[in-house]
This record gives structure tokens, C-alpha cells and sequence, in this order.
């Protein structure tokens, strides 16, 4: 059989104005790369140097204040100081110990990922590239794995410490507590990247972190409960044994359990498990990096840069201001107590709205929400003025009762003013 000739409607003429548009056809990645690469050059030699001088100076601090410290430890060792009530201490509490330090970890991880994120763009490179005709992916997963790659270090660190814990004490030689510690110092980090990521991604995910912190950190001081109870000889194998095998958590201790002759026979399950799961989230994360939205990148973008900048001035209360902005702020319970009636209402309207507002926002009532004038009165115009104060504390706290916004009844006089800041702020003003 003979192909029949194509009929030349089928064939895709370039100069055809009818030919459908493809994304290649537009693609100016490489383009726009190259050209910011050439662009950028001078500017990262200055930064290459500014980090080298602050590496330096690191170094130099650590190694003048802390070879004193190095030295007595070493001396100790040779004269053979005992850490035999240490040793026995760490193997009863490394399983509590394990799961503490793992649930920290990615507590801070989510915290951290409200206002910044694995995935950091600066400002210019949010404003300028991510408008042209690039593919996303090529520019914002580069930022994916550098943070990947910067949170390997900090693990390895803290693996290599406790790898020395172990052997100074004891428990094992060092090339077994190396590795012991390797699985937990290479997952744990990448996971922490991996949940950073979704919770950057996705709205329901921040809403998730800001609503489960608190249980997190109880979680967190049982943890370190159970390790000092432990430590000093109240055990409880049952819940260790659940706290090893309830998640990442658990298997990433477990081979250090076993060095320290703890119990965890099954431990190279857990550590297949750990490793899968990491590369699951990491395959996850990745994909979820080139879908981070433009108006959330450029927030988090002004977001750490105002952190940073005022970090280094030591103004850290304008750093808390910033971070709970971009987080979100401290959530309002939406919480209705019934307002008080009858003919001792008026009297007690002033320790209802505390109680109401102590109960939506417990860490408010430390923040002052207005400021206040005294204005010079006659004295025939006190009783006056004292009655008409009560009329408007009272009709201001019912109607902030409902208020879905204000987490504070209104004070007399108390008018709240619209400002030309961002959208949802608002400044309160004394007339």
C-alpha cells in the first residue's frame, strides 16, 4: 500500500498567521538568564566577598573563644574523666530525645515557611523576570534547592556533634554513632525543605500551621518531659516503642537507639522507610516550587527583606512586626459572651469587654490599641460627662460584640480612621 500525500492544510507554514501558538514559540528562558547572569556578575563578586570577610570573622570568633573550651574538654578526656551516669542518662532518654529534637525541627520549619520559605526570590528578580516570557520553573527551582542544599549543612553539623556525644560517652566508637546519625541528619533537614514547601504552596496548609502550633509545642514539652523522666529511671517502653514507629519522627532515631544498645531491632526498616518518604516529599516539593504564586513570592520577597535589614541594626521588634504581618498576625477567636443587662449593666460593661477581649486574644492585652488626651473639664460638666463616657462604652461594646474585626470594644471617643497604608490596616484616633 501506497501512503496518501498529506493534504496541505495539514502542513504547519511559519509565516501562517493561523498556525496555533506554542509556548516554544515564545520561550525566551535562556535569553533572559544569560542576560541577567552577565548583568549580575559585578554584584556577585561583592557579595562573594562580603560572605568570605563574615566566614572569617565567624571562624576567627569561634576559634579565639571557643579552642579554651576545646582544650579543657580534651584535657579531660585524657585525664579519664568518667561520663558514666551520662552515658546511662542519654541511652534511657534517646528514643524521647530523638522524637523532641525531630517534632523542633519541623515546627520551626512550618513557622519559618509563613513568611518566608524554602523558596525566596528577591524583589527585582519577582518584579521584572517572572514577567517576561521565562519558564518558571527554570527560575524559582535553582532557589528550591539551595535551600536544600543550605539545610544539609546545619544537619551534617548537628549529626557530627552527636556522633561526638556518643563516642566521648562511650555508647559507641565513632565510626558506628556516624553511621547511626547520618540517616537523621540527611532526612531530616530535607523533610523539614519538603513541608516549608507545601506550606509556602498552599494557603490551607499556613492556615493548618497557624491553627495546629500550639498543641505542637504541648506535644514538644511532653517530649522533653518524658526525656528528663527517663533520664532519671521512669520509663515507658510502650510509648518509646510508639514514638519510634508512630512516623519520620520515630525512624529517624532509631539507629541511634540501636548504637547506644537501646531498643530497635527493626531499625533498617525504619530507615528504608525514612529515606522513602523523604524522596516522596522532596519529588513533591520540587514540583510545588515552580507553582508558588507572583503576589506571594513578591510579600515574602519585601517580607525578608525588611527582616534582614532591620536584623542588622538590632531593632528586633520591627523584625517581630514584620514576620507577624506576613504571617498573618495573632489569630481573633471568634467568641461571643453575652453582654451584661439589667440595672447593674452599665457597671460592669468595662470588665466584660476585658473578659471578652482576654478570651479572642490572650496575648493582646499587653499591646496598648489607642492612646488617650485628657482635656481639662469644669467641674458642673463632670457628672455629665461621666454619664455620657458609660452610654458610649456601652454602645460600643455591644455593637464590637459582632464585629468580625475588632478584637477590642471601642473606648469613648474612639473613632477608627482609614489610613493610606495597605488594605485591611487601620489607625484609631482620639477625638
Amino acid at each position: 500500500m501506497t501512503a496518501e500525500p498529506r493534504p496541505e492544510a495539514a502542513i504547519a507554514d511559519p509565516d501562517d498567521e493561523d498556525v496555533p501558538w506554542s509556548e516554544e514559540d515564545d520561550d525566551r528562558t535562556e535569553e533572559t538568564l544569560a542576560w541577567l547572569r552577565r548583568k549580575r556578575q559585578a554584584h556577585r563578586r561583592a557579595k562573594g566577598r562580603e560572605m568570605a570577610v563574615l566566614v572569617y570573622t565567624v571562624l576567627i570568633a569561634v576559634a579565639g573563644y571557643g579552642s579554651s573550651f576545646a582544650v579543657s574538654f580534651l584535657r579531660g578526656l585524657e585525664d579519664g574523666s568518667g561520663y558514666a551516669d551520662a552515658a546511662r542518662d542519654l541511652r534511657a532518654g534517646m528514643p524521647a530525645l530523638c522524637a523532641f529534637v525531630a517534632v523542633g525541627v519541623g515546627v520551626l520549619a512550618a513557622r519559618d515557611a509563613l513568611w518566608r520559605g524554602p523558596v525566596v526570590v528577591p524583589g527585582p528578580s519577582v518584579g521584572w523576570v517572572l514577567a517576561q516570557p521565562v519558564k518558571r520553573g527554570r527560575v524559582l527551582r535553582p532557589w528550591f534547592r539551595l535551600s536544600a542544599g543550605l539545610a544539609l549543612i546545619p544537619g551534617v553539623l548537628a549529626g557530627v556533634g552527636a556522633a561526638a556525644v556518643v563516642k566521648v560517652t562511650g555508647l559507641a566508637p565513632l565510626g558506628k554513632a556516624l553511621l547511626a546519625a547520618a540517616p537523621a541528619a540527611v532526612c531530616l533537614p530535607l523533610l523539614a525543605v519538603a513541608l516549608g514547601m507545601a506550606v509556602e504552596r498552599r494557603p490551607a496548609a499556613a492556615r493548618a500551621v497557624r491553627r495546629w502550633t500550639g498543641p505542637a509545642v504541648l506535644v514538644l514539652g511532653a517530649l522533653a518531659a518524658q526525656t528528663a523522666l527517663a533520664a532519671n529511671g521512669h520509663r515507658s517502653p510502650a510509648v518509646e516503642q510508639a514514638e519510634l514507629w508512630s512516623g519520620p519522627w520515630g525512624w529517624a532515631g532509631q539507629p541511634l537507639v540501636d548504637a547506644v544498645g537501646g531498643s530497635a531491632p527493626g531499625w533498617p526498616a525504619a530507615v528504608a522507610l525514612i529515606a522513602a518518604a523523604t524522596a516522596a516529599a522532596l519529588l513533591a516539593a520540587y514540583r510545588d516550587a515552580a507553582h508558588v504564586p507572583t503576589a506571594r513570592l513578591r510579600e515574602r520577597a519585601a517580607t525578608a527583606t525588611t527582616v534582614s535589614s532591620v536584623a542588622w541594626s538590632l531593632e528586633l521588634r520591627a523584625a517581630k512586626l514584620a514576620i507577624m504581618d506576613a504571617g498573618g498576625g495573632a489569630p481573633v477567636r471568634q467568641i461571643r459572651l453575652r453582654p451584661p443587662r439589667g440595672r447593674l449593666g452599665r457597671h460592669l460593661v468595662v470588665a466584660w469587654r476585658d473578659a471578652l477581649t482576654l478570651l479572642r486574644t490572650p496575648a493582646g492585652s499587653a499591646r496598648p490599641r489607642c492612646g488617650r488626651r485628657a482635656a481639662p473639664r469644669s467641674p458642673g460638666s463632670a457628672r455629665t460627662s461621666a454619664a455620657s463616657a458609660a452610654g458610649s462604652a456601652w454602645s460600643s461594646a455591644c455593637s464590637s460584640a459582632t464585629s468580625p474585626w475588632a478584637p477590642w470594644p471601642s473606648p469613648p471617643g474612639w473613632r477608627p480612621t482609614t489610613s493610606a497604608g495597605p488594605p485591611g490596616r487601620r489607625t484609631a484616633s482620639v477625638r
